[in-house]
């Protein structure tokens, strides 16, 4: 039964992305903003699956020092910080990051 849920939880996230991206506007978010929140439950469903030791604080790590490394950049680049697009660009990196954690994963389940 947790296996169903593993890829249950991010497809509800995809669809609800689907949904919301197709039905309501907004003007600086995306309706791709919540899907961390699915991906990030189904990469913790795995781990448990497996008993193994989590992979999050390892991947949070990674995003950590990836947030350092364009905190930086924006710093060099440009004087003028704006708050708002900094946070929203490091949120769609955990995007990405948590969907090739859930795609390697997922991976890892079938080996």
């Amino acid at each position: 039964m947790q296996l169903i849920y593993i890829y249950l939880i991010p497809a509800v996230g995809l669809l609800l992305t689907f949904l919301l991206s197709r039905f309501v506007s907004f003007k600086k978010f995306q309706a791709s903003d919540i899907l961390p929140i699915f991906f990030l439950v189904g990469i913790q469903l795995l781990t448990n699956y497996h008993d193994l030791p989590s992979f999050l604080p390892y991947g949070f790590l990674a995003f950590f020092i990836l947030v350092i490394i364009y905190s930086i950049y924006i710093v060099w680049r440009d004087r003028n910080i704006s708050i708002t697009d900094t946070l929203l660009n490091l949120w769609r990196y955990l995007i990405v990051i948590s969907a090739g954690w859930l795609a390697i994963l997922s991976i890892l389940l079938f080996l």
